[in-house]
């Protein structure tokens, strides 16, 4: 047998498992009771052993009563003393399964599920005693089943690991010969995979994680054709049992993200199947289609995807309120059924604020936008209103927003209330343009809030302070004119004139050239004492009112990031540019993608390829001194991936927003910011990119997320990227706004802890 170890290191331990010894059980699982299906063998086995020996106590399942027994005598003679118990299971008997969680239930608890039992039977079709496929049954149906009969009632399992295979992204072979040999394996933990990473947000107290051990030699192979055994021998990374096992605890209880999946160790996107919608809706339904009791009251209906695509939840069905008053309605009824409830709009987040396992509603139908107060300056607006339609309008009537977004798509609440932000060196987050609210409480009561205190706490506040129904908005006029700069600088004059850019310009933004990356396009817009002509009025066009055709964009995208043109293009010079014109002042300057007087079309097809919103996004707020800082590392990490992956398809572009204390938590709190916006095509390795990215630069530098973008921090770590006056305001806030929690979810729990 070949050793090996792995680390615990929050607890500095070491398991060996090599030679089981025989330790005091106060270890690294001390006070943890696990139960582990398929315990006689194996990895199973192997399971049992090194968590008894780290103090855990131990269930495990065998097959038959006789394995049970000499199960059972093993372990304890290895492990003396340890607090071992076995039943019997058979995964392939539904009734078997069920009176194993009955049982379980009855004995005590257990806090964490290790579904390991499976079977690979190649070269043969065989059914179970319930008419299912064999592995259909014991590696898909079985384990979702024991999973949610266990998952609900007082004291539901805190962990599960789901013991998949990398088979899983081969679960489209046809079960034919050949390819039975694999087929049928592969397709059962295809869909268990689907099932499991689909659960996990809908049983948020429930950390899920879904682990495939690699190539391990175990007594599955067996079953195996001769032939097909000897191939295998030829695989020079077959792991013993031992070290496979060490990995997935590893996996589950020593890693600071147990929910990431792996392969052997290594974290890795799971097949894209997993995230298809009618595939997971498929396999939620079989299972629960004859047991709705031990569901745990969840019930969704559909699919919801975040528009990036990046994100699916399988979702209960979404209410479309016509009133405040049936809001109220809606949240009273949530609390009193214990319920929580969320506000789902256009689902821009890349993360999953918006969503709730148990409610949803939608605030479309309150669209209403009303007079603008030209005394006060200010206009009240409905929270199904979007940026692009109160920009629009705005606009024809004189008005506009002191900054926006980029994204006109976004509910002018939803985009508010997460943290989006446009540019200005007296701040930048939409949410510091509203003065006033109406918001549904916790307690089901409709409010209006006009008090600058409780509006710091409510303008970034992710939902969950209550449901915002309206907001007023403070306005300027529009139709003045600015000057808008467009400039290339090389990279040490722009390092050194990046604070003064900030400071002396009411608006700045740049981003570096994709093919020569020390050198930075720069823009700027003021206002100006020129006056433009009513011919260059005229040519005036905003720069995303051009709709090049999707294939032509989705080509042109394909080409420019592809390593050969970054080669070619890379090699040629690089023209310095500047160009400045003068337009009247408006939002749509922000929400258009800025504007041009010649060549309409192909700024429009330039823009279009280059600004991909499909992506996976992460945005932090750093400081404008540690920039430098950023940018070193950012590039190293952009040159690993890229080699890596053999494409270039990561970028960056950054926003100057100014100091503001207009919000709690917003990213610019009390001192200016950059928003380094950073985008990675979709693909395999993709997020893990990102938070790597961020874990290096959190051990170097102060950063702020943009609460609607990926990012991996969690309260301890949010815990001193604000000042502490802040939190105790936020948390009292939400004690008078929501102390029951209704408007809660797994992402706020994440982040605030409630």
């Amino acid at each position: 047998m070949t050793g090996g170890s792995g680390l615990f290191p929050e607890l500095g331990m070491t398991l060996t498992y090599a030679r089981p010894r025989r330790i005091a059980p106060r270890g690294a699982l001390y006070g943890t009771s696990l139960l582990i299906t398929g315990g006689n063998t194996g990895i199973g086995n192997a399971l049992a052993r090194q968590a008894l020996q780290l103090g855990a106590s131990v269930r495990f399942t065998c097959r038959t009563a006789e394995k049970v027994d000499a199960t059972a005598a093993g372990l304890r003679a290895d492990c003396p003393h340890s607090d071992v118990l076995g039943y019997q299971l058979d995964m392939g008997d539904q009734e078997s399964v069920d009176r194993l969680a009955d049982r379980v239930r009855r004995d005590g608890v257990v806090d964490t599920l290790i579904l390991n039992a499976g079977v690979h039977v190649p070269f043969g079709f065989h059914t179970t005693i319930d008419g299912h496929e064999l592995h259909h049954q014991v590696n898909f149906l079985s384990p979702a089943r024991l999973f949610l009969s266990l998952s609900q009632g007082l004291r539901p399992v805190r962990r599960v690991l789901y013991v998949s295979s990398d088979a899983h992204r081969r679960g489209d072979l046809p079960a034919t010969f050949p390819f039975s040999f694999w087929a049928r394996y592969s397709r059962s933990k295809l869909l268990a995979t689907t099932f499991f990473l689909a659960a996990r947000p809908l049983f948020p107290s429930t950390k899920i994680s879904v682990l495939s051990p690699g190539s391990v030699e175990t007594d599955v192979d067996r079953h195996k054709h001769p032939i097909i055994r000897r191939l295998r021998g030829l695989n020079r990374t077959i792991q013993q049992p031992e070290e496979a096992a060490s990995a997935l605890l590893d996996g589950v209880f020593a890693s600071a993200d147990p929910e990431l999946y792996r392969n052997r160790g290594e974290v890795v996107d799971p097949s894209p199947r997993c995230a298809d919608p009618k595939l997971q809706m498929s396999v939620w339904d079989e299972v629960i289609g004859d047991l709705p009791d031990r569901a745990g009251g969840v019930a969704p209906t559909h699919v919801i995807r975040n528009h990036a695509e990046t994100l699916t939840r399988l979702a209960p069905a979404v209410r479309t309120p016509r009133s405040e008053h049936e809001v109220v309605g809606l949240v009273r009824r949530a609390r009193k059924m214990g319920k929580t409830i969320r506000v789902v709009g256009s689902r821009h987040s890349y993360n999953d604020c918006f969503y709730s396992a148990s409610e949803l509603i939608s605030l479309e139908q309150l669209n209403t936008i009303g007079p603008v107060d030209r005394s006060r300056g200010t206009i009240t607006i409905g929270s199904g209103v979007t940026v692009q339609a109160l920009c629009d309008h705005l606009d024809a009537i004189g008005y506009a927003l002191k900054w926006a977004g980029n994204s006109g798509k976004q509910t002018v609440v939803g985009a508010a209330i997460t943290g989006t932000h446009g540019y200005h060196r007296e701040g930048g987050l939409i949410a510091e343009l509203i003065v006033g609210a109406r918001i549904v409480t916790g307690a089901g009561e409709a409010l209006r809030v006009d008090d600058e205190a409780e509006l710091r706490a409510l303008r970034v506040s992710l939902g969950t302070l209550g449901i915002v129904t309206e907001v007023t908005m403070s306005l300027v006029p529009s139709g003045e004119p600015v000057k808008y700069e467009l400039e290339t600088l090389d990279e040490p004059e722009f390092l050194e004139r990046l604070g003064s850019l900030g400071r002396d310009n009411e608006y700045f933004r740049f981003f570096p050239n994709r093919y020569h990356p020390k050198r930075f396009s720069v823009l700027t817009i003021n206002p100006t004492e020129e006056r433009p002509t009513a011919d260059a009025l005229q040519r005036l066009r905003y720069i995303d009112t051009t709709n090049a055709p999707r294939v032509l964009v989705a080509t042109l995208r394909k080409v420019m990031r592809s390593a050969i043109m970054h080669r070619v293009l890379g090699r040629l010079p690089a023209p310095r540019l500047r160009m400045s014109l003068i337009a009247p002042y408006s939002t749509l300057l922000f929400v258009n993608a800025g504007i041009v007087n010649r060549w309409h079309w192909i700024a429009g097809l330039i823009y279009q390829t280059w600004n991909d919103d499909r992506t996976r996004n992460m945005e932090l707020a750093i400081r404008p001194d540690d920039f430098a800082r950023f940018l070193a590392v950012y590039r190293k990490a952009q040159s690993a991936f890229h080699a890596k992956t053999g494409e270039f398809s990561t970028y960056f572009t950054g926003r100057y927003a100014g100091a503001s204390c207009r919000t709690l938590l917003g990213p610019n709190r009390g001192r200016d910011v950059i928003f380094v916006d950073l985008h990675v095509r979709r693909s395999p390795g993709a997020a893990a990119f990102l938070h790597d990215l961020e874990k290096q630069l959190m051990r170097l530098m102060p950063i702020r997320p943009h609460w609607g973008k990926e990012f991996t921090q969690d309260r301890r770590d949010l815990a001193g990227a604000y000042p502490a006056e802040c939190w105790r305001e936020f948390a009292a806030a939400k004690q008078r706004f929501d102390p029951q929690n209704i408007f809660s979810n797994g992402y706020t729990k994440r982040v605030f802890g409630w």
